[in-house]
């Protein structure tokens, strides 16, 4: 229900002018109780697939370019809130993980 909110308000501020989307995400590298299954080995090729789908579907149709912006949180809370305030701060659109609970 929250992606299709947010889906619909990104579709409402399309204003014809090509849009960077700008995406934070947050995963695991070294921490070996989370990195096989949710790591950036495993997730950081997902995030073009998932991008070249939304352009081939027209899904936001507004957006032409991908910024991806990445961290290694390693599930450590201080690193993952950190990354998320410095990108709302920035005015990231979407955020990505964290991939482990506190």
């Amino acid at each position: 229900m929250k992606f299709a909110l947010l889906l619909i308000f990104l579709l409402l501020l399309d204003d014809g002018l090509p849009k960077t989307l700008n995406v934070g995400l947050l995963c695991a590298y070294n921490n070996t109780e989370i990195a096989q299954y949710v790591g950036w080995r495993q997730i950081a090729g997902a995030v073009g697939v998932a991008w070249d789908k939304i352009k081939q579907d027209g899904i936001l149709p507004g957006y032409d370019t991908l910024n991806l912006t990445w961290v290694m949180g390693e599930c450590v809370e201080s690193t993952d809130a950190g990354a998320v305030i410095a990108w709302a701060q920035s005015g990231a659109d979407v955020v990505l993980g964290p991939a482990c609970s506190a």
